[in-house]
């Protein structure tokens, strides 16, 4: 065995010396990027990198990249705001790295290197990091194992020396491997109830076996201890070697963080690390894919321990770490998870199949492989339908693959990042070390990008995204089916470390072959409509103040019986960022049970609606939540602020209109049945900390089980109801924060209550959430897992301390919970090895009291756990009272260094602000206080509140919960056993049975404990269990577990005599005796508590917290009566309260000077009013005479009050243009006017659509124009167009609209739109066969014919009876390859008329254009672009119009008519060519022109009668000239005039031309000088009939 793994070893070596050679190329090649460099105090060596790092404009902090004499990268960062310090080192070693034989190993010596020979204490690292409010951890992946700490400025130094020991010289002390091994089998076993984890490892079981993706990489006992054993190796030695192997500071990377100079950081990095040794690249080459051709093609099914529903369909891919810029998972992403109609989720979720779909891959940085996953969690019907899912899946890979990669989407993504970066939020400290260390394995990455390399901007690739699809086809995937109960599928075996069943089959045929991609049902798939929610906007509205300037809390601008609304602008973040939040209180009696269940059904319901319809705002670098609970409804949204307020909009809107459909509702019973199940089955010490601790404190909670029964009563009627009536009264609160102005928050609210369009709820209506004051006593819970294969229980204790309303019980009971925190940690996890998950922390609620939790998840049952967590609270008084004053003082320190850090985001601050907003307490100093109780503290009030709250012997009013959840294979004690039998006895009993003593009962065990404690001898007493057990004929092997250390018999015996041996103190309700109440006591003076929800109807509520301060809105809101009739004094009391500010001196002289400013007014009072008594009111507070009211009414940018009263009543911005009577122009075939009365009070744009289509329905034209675009009104008209959908004749939009997608317009003729950017640029999915006309402006944007199959399709959009054809677009790459124009004929076969504006033709354009059957082409662009017509004659045009415009586009001064003679010899045939130059005074030579064959010419440029006559004879068959005559020389005219007058002078004989029409344009008049067309010019004009005999008409044009 050793020579086999010798050889395993040389192997390995070989493949590291190649890869090695391989990477010193490239290492060679950064060499050259990096100087030699000494420190400042040291003068260590070092090389620094001298190019630039790309850095985000919005990253502040100050970034070194070095690398030392050991080539250990490192990247040092200055920030002078952290109050934290951070480092990261990560080793490009991981799982994958393992022994075939030992797996688990990198994982192993993870664990085991956290002790180095210069700090040998075992703990001492851990308990300098918490003395320090510090953090630390490290994991192992699949290819990189990371090690990180954060910790306070001030030890920083300090801490880098232990970090960089554990590298330099590492312990691996012999005394710590069992432990640490234990740990490792720990670990996993608390894993074993994850399915994610089982799913995974099964995945990986099932690949190449030969491959190492295929071990098990996490280790327990089995691969670890027992495998070494098994091969007569020392696990430890083993562990060593691969240290020694492949740990080198080559293929580490480091990060460090703090607030020192980065001089310092520098040093400090140098002189720690750069011990570590060298042994060059040692990371070995992954060689061939884990997804051979062996295992693909297959079908697994698995059984899962929660009840869901996952198929998994698995590709192999080859390695990607190059295309880091470019990542193509990202584009697959982005349209998988689109729920757009047209997108497979829309289909799979129409059909009521799937609730989510998922794209991963395994690691941007794997090596030598990779693997893509499309995960579809199912309904139970999919499950039925996973073949059909599954085609679906190819089909629309297929149609994507037919698409192509689009850059269109592919921008979005870009978008998005390239304002994040731009705008960069500086994220904590650890989670930018562990970044930073990480990201840098890849190879590929340049070091300028290392600094930016997962954070800068995509560039999109279409090879790259092309080439990753290509690997998405059905010879190369696999599949795995997930589910509790399978249906006719016997599983045949079980994976080895989960115990997972399954079954593998071959997929049929019909799944693996190529017909699969041909599959369509009932559905076409095509590519989505462009995400409307991608910020436009990115201007930064606030003003950065200094530090000690900076707002601690929001203005409070209303406070009506409404509402309220707070409002905070950035003043220190400079980014346009926003955060919103409406928390809606409704109207509800005391809840109940079925109140709670009806809460969460319908929270899951909008759940599922919402994650389709704003996907894409997430998409665009928004976030939204909304949560409907038992008594309100809290909207919270958070990201760019361009369109955060139409977010808010759109999710209330939904909100307040939502219907409940049967299929929906049906899907979202069986997710709540689904998720009230798996919670059930989450770990043992989840289920304590998050489902039963706030069960326990707070009230209207109630047990997943009983929510669940209650499922059973909620009908869609019922949820119907609870939508209606939860919005008839409410009370919002709202704060509006960031990236934003004054009146921007007021508009929210303002929306905020049009849309919810309800009657206030008094405050005494309010149902708020309550805490549950637990009596004096201290109590025992039990309960047990549900999963009978789960092996660990968990054991909860819950002190309660101080009141959560004072500060300085706050701050008390957060020093407590942190001092206990490590040696809680050391006690029952380091040094007892009680298992995996270990922590002390403090937990509290909005009122009540704070709390010390002390949680532990073990195999050891529960009682055995509480039992320790006792002894160790018991005990840990003198470890407080040992802390030194200095000791004590940094860990002070340290708190408020924490409680000062610097706010990282407009999010974070928002926040902060809203709890106390919503507490109602509106404490916003309360950090303030803390740290000022944090200041006066001292080490006796700590012991003070200790003996208060926490020690049994001295509290008082000791409140205390014991938690316990059991396993299903423990001996779980009966509440009569609790009862009967001290806790230390129900323990021990416990620890025997798990160790196969079970020959006694837990009464006989009493009593021998009872006589035992007579000795109070640990060792007689284990002696003496042990002749007990042998009496009842236990084995010799079981016997021998009685004193094993592991066994935990020994301790548990020693807890039992202590327990006898000590008088039990009973501790009683103070008011009242449970006793009365049939609560059970046990013998140590627990109370018993057998149902919570019974448990807590004894227990009384905290009161509501009273409001710290009192509230003064800045603005009042006052009705005046209809008549207007008011006092200068109130006038002007009301215009002191205009939401933007008062109109004081200041706006007065603004207005004055016509500077716009924005004032907006309440909305009830202008419906009362009208414009004509505002513009009274302006008079009577401000003096001022009618003519400047007016200036004022002409100069505001936005008047609220002035769309009220001349538009619909529509309160929105828009920007005053004269006549403003005709912004907007809605088209009706109807006669009745519209009346504004109709909709005044309706101003959400459905809702204005819906009051007009009603009271209009014979509408067959929409015909929309405004001077100003607005996204009121293209909203409105989109909501029109599909109101009217079937009857629309007409669609004409001139405003950059996105198009109304579910627009079927069965009968439209024509229509008309424009778009103003990419995002829109997508043609419609209609294509009705009367349509006739299209008119498409495409603002500022290139035209493709490409978009023309964008949306359906390709082959899909055939015009039939399509005859004119406009688009008006931008410049266009004359090389581009645009394939859809070769089949015009089959797309436009009756196209006649065809208006292109685009500066370039592509080539291929230009032919298709030729060769197909066209009567009229019109072209306005370039003089180059229409060098492309040349390439094909013009075969049957009737009529060619050319605009060649701007001077850019003449290459030389003869271009012009050498391309124009090639032109128009090609025109033979055509009967009218119109040929326009858009420049100011054109003169140029038309010498060498040659058109023989045009008969109407119109000339769109200045032409002189001198030089027409000198070209006319090469344009010999012309009978219609038109031309423009002006131009800037004064003289012309005079010219002109006295040319035509003597005509026969200067040209004797008549010319032969055939003209018999001349029609004149006057660029005179354009310029605004002397027209041209005055009598002396006209009658000179008339001499023209003389030169020209067939001359009959001369006519005038503009």
């Amino acid at each position: 065995m050793q020579n086999q793994l010798w050889f395993h070893a040389t192997l390995v070596a070989i493949f590291i010396g190649l890869y090695g050679w391989y990477h010193s190329i490239t290492d060679h090649a950064l060499q050259l990027d990096f100087v030699a460099r000494t420190t400042a105090n040291l003068k260590l060596p070092y090389m620094e990198f001298s190019g630039k790092l790309e850095q985000s404009p919005g990253d502040l902090r100050e970034h070194k990249l070095i690398k030392l004499s050991n080539n250990l990268l490192v990247m040092c960062a200055k920030d002078v705001d952290a109050t934290q310090a951070a480092a990261s080192l990560s080793i490009n070693i991981g799982s994958l790295d393992d022994p075939s034989e030992l797996n688990g190993l990198a994982h192993f010596l993870e664990h085991m290197l956290f002790m180095a020979k210069k700090y040998p204490d075992e703990s001492e690292y851990i308990a300098f990091i918490k003395k320090n409010a510090g953090e630390y951890n490290a994991f192992t992946s699949l290819h990189s194992t990371t090690y990180f700490f954060g910790i306070t400025n001030q030890v920083l130094e300090e801490t880098l020396d232990r970090f960089s020991r554990f590298f330099i010289d590492p312990l691996f002390a012999p005394s710590s491997v069992t432990r640490e091994l234990h740990a490792v089998d720990s670990e996993h076993k608390g894993n074993l109830q994850s399915d994610l984890r089982r799913a995974f490892q099964l995945n990986r079981a099932l690949s190449n076996t030969s491959h190492p993706y295929s071990y098990f990489s996490t280790g327990n006992l089995e691969t670890l201890r027992d495998s070494s054993q098994q091969r007569g190796l020392d696990i430890r030695n083993e562990m060593i070697r691969f240290y020694e192997t492949y740990y080198s500071a080559d293929i580490m990377k480091l990060a460090v963080v703090g607030n020192h100079s980065i001089e310092q950081l520098v040093e400090w990095s140098v002189a720690k690390f750069s011990d570590i040794k060298s042994k060059g690249n040692t990371k070995p080459q992954v060689i061939g894919q884990p997804l051979t051709s062996d295992v693909m093609g297959k079908v697994v099914h698995y059984q899962t321990l929660s009840n869901i529903y996952l198929l998994s369909l698995e590709f192999g891919l080859p390695e990607f770490k190059a295309q880091y810029k470019t990542r193509p998972d990202l584009y697959l992403e982005l349209l998988f998870k689109r729920q757009t109609p047209g997108s497979l989720f829309h289909y799979l979720k129409q059909k009521g199949w799937a609730a989510d779909i998922n794209t991963d891959t395994l690691s941007q940085d794997m090596d030598g492989f990779n693997m893509f996953e499309i995960e579809i969690n199912m309904t139970p019907d999919g499950l039925k339908h996973y073949n059909n899912i599954i085609r679906a899946v190819f089909e629309y890979l297929r149609v994507l693959v037919a698409y192509g990669p689009q850059k269109l989407f592919y921008d979005e993504i870009s978008a998005v990042t390239e304002l994040n970066f731009r705008f960069y939020e500086t994220p904590g400290v650890v989670n930018w070390v562990l970044d930073r260390s990480q990201r840098c394995h890849n190879p590929h990455i340049v070091p300028e990008h290392y600094l930016s390399a997962g954070n800068g901007v995509l560039d999109f690739n279409y090879k790259d995204v092309a080439d990753f699809m290509t690997h998405l086809h059905p010879q190369n995937y696999r599949v795995f089916l997930g589910a509790q109960n399978h249906s006719d599928v016997e599983f045949t075996t079980t994976e080895k470390y989960f115990g997972t069943p399954y079954r593998v089959d071959t997929l049929p045929l019909n799944l693996t072959d190529e017909t699969i991609m041909y599959w369509t049902e009932q559905y076409r798939f095509h590519l989505p409509t462009p995400n409307s929610f991608i910020p436009k906007s990115t201007k930064v509205v606030g003003k950065i103040m200094p530090p000690t300037e900076v707002a601690l809390a929001p203005s409070l601008l209303y406070r009506t019986d409404a509402y309220e609304l707070w409002f905070k602008q950035d003043d220190q973040f400079a980014r346009p960022h926003g955060y919103i939040r409406v928390e809606i209180a409704y109207a509800q009696t005391a809840p109940l049970s079925f109140d709670r269940a009806a809460a969460q059904l319908l929270d899951k319901y909008v759940a599922i609606i919402l994650d389709g319809e704003l996907y894409n705002a997430k998409v665009a670098g928004m976030d939204y939540s909304v949560s409907f609970l038992t008594t309100k409804v809290d909207i919270e949204v958070s990201g760019f602020s361009a369109k955060l307020q139409n977010l808010v909009d759109a999710i209330l809107h939904r909100l307040k209109t939502l219907n409940i459909e049967d299929h929906i509702f049906q899907d979202s019973l069986t997710q709540m049945r689904q998720n009230y199940q798996n919670k059930r089955n989450r770990q043992p010490f989840q289920q304590l900390q998050r489902i039963e601790h706030p069960h326990f404190n707070l009230a209207y909670v109630w047990s997943f089980e009983t929510l669940e029964q209650q499922l059973a009563n909620i009908t869609i009627d019922s949820l119907q109801r609870l939508v209606t009536s939860a919005f008839e009264r409410t009370y919002a609160k709202i704060i509006v924060s960031g990236n934003y102005y004054e009146s921007d928050a007021v508009d929210t609210a303002r929306n905020v209550q049009q849309i919810l369009d309800s009657q206030p709820l008094s405050a005494d209506k309010q149902i708020h959430g309550r805490v549950v004051a637990i009596e004096p006593g201290h109590y025992i819970h039990r309960t047990q897992m549900s999963d009978a294969s789960s092996l660990n229980g968990a054991s909860l204790v819950t002190i309660y301390c101080g009141s959560q309303l004072s500060a300085k019980d706050r701050v008390i009971t957060e020093l407590l919970a942190h001092i206990n925190g490590s040696p809680f940690f050391d006690m029952l996890r380091t040094k007892e090895q009680l298992g995996y998950v270990v922590y002390a922390s403090k937990v509290s609620y909005e009122t009540g009291r704070m709390m010390l939790v002390f949680n532990a998840q073990s195999e050891v049952n529960p009682a055995y756990l509480t039992q320790r967590t006792d002894k160790f609270i018991r005990d840990i008084r003198q470890h407080i009272h040992d802390h030194s004053i200095e000791e004590f003082d940094a860990l002070v320190l340290s708190q408020i260094a924490i409680k000062t850090a610097k706010l990282k985001s407009i999010e974070d601050e928002a926040t902060q602000f809203w709890e106390p907003i919503s507490t109602g307490v509106y404490d916003f100093d309360y950090l303030v206080q803390e740290i000022a109780q944090l200041k006066l503290l001292s080490k006796e009030d700590l012991l003070e509140a200790w003996d208060m709250y926490v020690n049994p012997n001295t509290a008082v009013n000791y409140t205390r919960i014991d938690s316990q959840i059991w396993p299903v294979k423990s001996v779980y004690p009966q509440d009569s056993k609790l009862s009967t039998y001290p806790n230390s006895v129900i323990s021990l009993f416990g620890c025997l049975h798990s160790n196969g003593l079970v020959e006694i009962g837990i009464a006989e065990l009493y009593k021998f404990v009872q006589h035992a404690a007579l000795s109070n001898n640990v060792n007689d007493s284990l002696s003496d269990l042990e002749e007990l057990y042998f009496s009842k004929h236990a084995t010799a092997q079981t016997l021998e577990r009685i004193t094993t250390d592991d066994s935990r018999i020994g301790t548990a015996v020693e807890m039992a005599l202590q327990d006898i041996a000590r008088s039990t103190h009973k501790f009683r309700s103070l008011t009242g005796d449970f006793g009365t109440k049939n609560m059970r006591q046990t013998l140590d003076g627990k109370w018993i508590i057998d149902n919570i929800d019974s448990f807590k109807a004894m227990q009384k509520l905290y009161d509501l917290a009273e409001p710290e301060t009192s509230l003064a809105p800045k603005f009042v809101i006052y009705d005046f009566d209809e008549e207007g009739d008011y006092s200068d004094e109130e006038a002007a009391t009301y215009l002191e309260s205009l939401d933007c500010g008062s109109v004081d001196s200041s706006v007065a002289e603004a207005l004055d000077n016509g500077t716009p400013v924005r004032i907006y007014t309440n909305i009830t009072l202008i419906d009362e009013l009208g414009l004509e008594s505002m513009v009274k009111q302006l008079l009577f507070a401000e003096k001022r005479s009618y003519d400047i009211v007016v200036k004022w009414l002409d100069s505001l940018k936005t008047l609220i009050f002035i769309i009220r009263a001349l538009f619909c009543g529509l309160p929105e911005e828009i920007k005053l243009t004269k006549p403003f009577i005709k912004w907007y122009e809605l088209e009706y075939t109807g006669t009745e006017p519209i009346d504004p009365a109709e909709i005044r009070h309706h101003t959400a744009p459905k809702a204005v659509a819906d009051v007009l289509i009603n009271k209009y329905p014979n509408v067959s034209s929409i015909n929309a124009a405004a001077l100003e675009p607005h996204e009121f009104m293209q909203t409105l008209i989109v909501e029109l167009a599909v109101g009217y959908d079937k009857q629309l004749t007409k669609y004409a939009n001139d405003m950059p609209t996105p198009f109304p997608y579910t627009l079927t317009a069965p009968n439209l003729v024509e229509l008309d739109l424009t778009f103003s950017d990419s995002s829109d640029l997508i043609f419609p999915t209609i294509c009705p066969r009367s349509l006739r006309k299209i008119y498409i402006e495409l603002e500022n944007q290139p035209f493709s014919w490409d978009m023309f199959r964008v949306g359906v399709e390709a082959e899909a959009i055939v015009f039939d009876n399509l005859v004119n054809l406009s688009i008006s677009g931008m410049v266009q790459d004359p090389d581009a390859d645009n394939a859809m124009a070769n089949d015009l004929d089959m797309r436009f076969p009756k196209l006649e008329r065809l208006f292109l504006t685009n500066s370039y033709l592509a080539r291929n354009e230009a032919d298709a254009m030729m060769a197909h059957g066209l009567k009229r082409f019109q072209h306005e662009g370039s003089i180059i672009a229409a060098s492309q017509l040349c390439k094909q004659p013009f075969g049957n045009l009737d009529e060619l119009y050319l605009c060649w415009e701007k001077k850019k586009y003449f290459d030389e001064a003869d271009s012009f008519v050498p391309l124009a003679n090639e032109i128009f010899n090609k025109t033979k045939g055509i009967e009218y060519v119109q040929c326009e130059i858009r420049m100011p005074n054109f003169s140029r030579s038309m010498d060498g022109v040659d058109w023989p064959y045009l008969t109407h010419l119109s000339l769109g440029f200045t032409m002189t009668f001198k030089a027409l006559f000198k070209m006319l004879p090469k344009v010999p068959n012309l009978v219609q000239l038109d031309m423009i005559i002006g131009g800037y020389d004064r003289n012309e005219l005079t010219k002109t005039i006295r040319l035509l007058t003597n005509i026969k002078k200067h040209y004797p004989t008549p010319s032969s031309s055939k003209i018999k029409k001349l029609l004149l344009a006057d660029e005179r008049a354009a310029l605004r000088r002397k027209s041209y067309f005055q009598p002396q010019f006209r009658k000179a004009l008339e001499n023209l009939k003389w030169y020209w005999p067939q001359l009959k008409d001369i006519g005038y044009f503009d």
